[in-house]
């Protein structure tokens, strides 16, 4: 990964944080405005690109990517009046859902 190369990380450093990790240590600090002392998550707008172009976006990692993305809505209202098939096949492809 192209921005990943520009991490200084030390040999044999492996990024596979907890749920709680996440949410405690990345999501809170983020959104209190604090730094994150190593900046390993990209913060990109995530409606922007298509699934496989994400790779490529991410900071760290080979199998599994975080990003910090803005929510966004599709819809004014946040619904369509029925689900979108593709994003349904997207979060299963990707694992868990949001």
């Amino acid at each position: 990964m192209s921005g990943g190369q520009d991490l200084q990380l030390p040999p044999g450093f492996r990024f596979h944080p907890t749920d709680e990790e996440l949410v405690m240590h990345y999501l809170c600090r983020r959104c209190a405005g604090l730094p994150i002392a190593v900046p390993i998550i990209a913060e990109i707008d995530l409606y922007k690109f298509d699934p496989w172009q994400l790779p490529r976006m991410a900071l760290y990692g080979e199998k599994e990517w975080y990003f910090f993305s803005p929510r966004d809505r599709k819809y004014p209202n946040g619904s369509r009046g029925g689900s979108d098939p593709l994003l349904q096949d997207i979060l299963m492809y990707w694992g868990k859902p949001f």
